[in-house]
């Protein structure tokens, strides 16, 4: 029996052939994926990661991280897969979850546009919880990750679920009294971890070469959970170790994870980015190369890619990237209304004034874009102060970057950060204006959609792009429905999408 085994449901530990951001895969409502689709999605993109003898060869980087803690701390500790959950016994079982309640921005968005009841992550996070009860009924479940928030907004699901201890914060300085309180029978129901000054490095390989250089945001927008982390960089020596952990494991890739890959070694409030940044992905894509893995990072932000294009240039140039070779990045695009800049997010465009926050993003997608780095732009819908005329700036700014490859994804607020006490958006609050946005956002991914599905990238597989693809098709054809006020038809939507998989792959030269 181990002291403590670590796991976390499907729809974290997902194909991690597919990009991290495949992740997004995970909030679709189960019950509204048309049966045929179903197994396909099932045994593609939440296939069981790769074992032996149940144990992970890879796992989230927030796994190995608290893997790392208990085995400096003396811990027996083992992270394993969740569908062989069954073979292990163990005192504590610690549980990542990305979104269990299924009401993370995401998950909400495409479960209230489409009238779902039960998202993937929900499904397998529910799952995953009774099958370790079920075979452990006396051992105590952690929860961990970045999920706390939704169990203080529901309180009861902790009890229903027969979770024991939520815990939420940093781990490192925080383990072995967490798990030592574990193991005597005195576990409190929540703990909070402060902010670790001492962090082991990983001991295994993460899920796409995962690689933290950073922890936090000091961009502080009031609707988003990492600014409410202490923010600071990793140091060049922590960095290089971890890499040499993850080029070493079976993930094709190494990735850099932060909220802003590009300002890497600024001080807190330095907007611009500097050489710093270029210096470690030049050292960085040595290892990777070295061990025949490709170099790929998180998120940046518009503003820093606005304010510094040599230093984009010069990273695109490191990675060797062009028409056959792109990488996608996950950015926060949020809003065209500078009203709306200046009351949640006043850092959003700095080095720039927040006036001109339209043209800030112009200008980060425009660099991105010319240097083959893929815009993943978010935009968030349903701020309380939002009105119809800040709308109608975003869709301008929507219409302003269609010439620019990308995906736009509208989603609709959820009460995070220090907005916590505000009310959830729902695609019952929505205005003909926003229902417009959301079609435009659509027209704009499924067009760039269809280019990347025939476009040969050594960074993005078939699997992605057929995805992709097959997304936007469905979400735009959704949308259509609400903005028509129908009742949403299931089999017309299979016909379309039977259709359009047939044209995909005979005519996929035209797409």
């Amino acid at each position: 029996m181990y002291d403590i085994v670590l796991t976390a449901d499907e729809s974290c530990m997902l194909n991690h052939e597919i990009t991290f951001m495949g992740g997004f895969l995970s909030c679709m409502p189960r019950d509204r994926v048309p049966w045929l689709f179903r197994n396909y999605i099932e045994r593609k993109i939440f296939k069981e990661a790769d074992t032996k003898d149940g144990i992970s060869k890879l796992a989230l980087l927030s796994l190995r991280r608290v893997e790392s803690c208990a085995l400096e701390e003396g811990f027996n500790v083992v992270v394993c897969n969740p569908r062989s959950i069954h073979k292990f016994k163990a005192k504590i079982f610690g549980v990542y979850a990305m979104d269990p309640l299924g009401v993370g921005p995401a998950t909400t968005t495409m479960t209230s546009l489409s009238e779902g009841r039960e998202p993937y992550n929900k499904y397998y996070f529910e799952r995953l919880v009774k099958n370790i009860k079920k075979n452990n009924p006396k051992s105590k479940i952690i929860l961990g990750g970045p999920a706390g928030w939704q169990f203080k907004l529901f309180p009861a699901e902790a009890k229903r679920l027969k979770i024991d201890c939520i815990f939420s914060g940093e781990i490192e300085n925080s383990a072995k009294e967490l798990f030592t309180k574990a193991l005597n029978g005195n576990l409190p129901k929540t703990f909070y971890g402060m902010p670790a000054t001492n962090i082991p490095t990983i001991k295994n390989p993460c899920f796409w070469g995962m690689t933290e250089i950073s922890r936090g945001c000091d961009r502080m927008c009031q609707f988003c959970d990492p600014s409410m982390k202490k923010f600071r960089w990793f140091g060049y020596d922590f960095i290089m170790k971890e890499t040499e952990v993850n080029a070493k494991g079976i993930n094709s890739s190494v990735c850099l994870l932060s909220e802003d890959v590009l300002r890497y070694g600024t001080r807190p409030g330095e907007w611009k980015p500097n050489k710093k940044v270029v210096k470690l992905v030049k050292t960085i894509n040595k290892i990777a190369k070295k061990n025949k893995k490709s170099l790929s990072f998180t998120h940046c932000s518009l503003a820093a890619a606005a304010s510094a294009p040599t230093i984009v240039s010069q990273i695109s140039e490191e990675l060797g990237l062009g028409k056959k070779k792109l990488i996608g990045v996950q950015i926060g695009l949020e809003t065209g209304s500078t009203k709306l800049i200046d009351i949640y997010m006043r850092n959003k465009a700095k080095p720039f004034n927040s006036k001109d926050w339209c043209d800030v993003a112009e200008r980060g997608f425009q660099v991105l874009d010319e240097n083959n780095i893929i815009p993943f732009a978010t935009l968030v819908v349903g701020l309380e102060k939002e009105t119809d005329d800040d709308i109608l700036k975003t869709i301008e700014l929507v219409e302003r970057l269609k010439d620019y490859r990308s995906i736009i994804l509208p989603l609709f607020f959820v009460p995070l950060g220090i907005l916590k006490k505000r009310k959830f958006f729902n695609a019952r609050g929505l205005s003909e204006v926003q229902k417009d946005l959301l079609i435009e956002c659509a027209k704009h991914t499924t067009r760039w959609g269809r280019k990347f599905s025939s476009w040969a990238s050594e960074s993005i597989s078939g699997l992605d792009r057929f995805v992709m693809h097959m997304g936007g098709m469905t979400l735009l054809e959704a949308l259509n429905y609400l903005k028509r006020r129908e009742e949403f038809d299931i089999l017309k939507l299979f016909k379309l999408l039977s259709k359009e998989v047939f044209n995909y792959f005979i005519h996929k030269s035209n797409y």
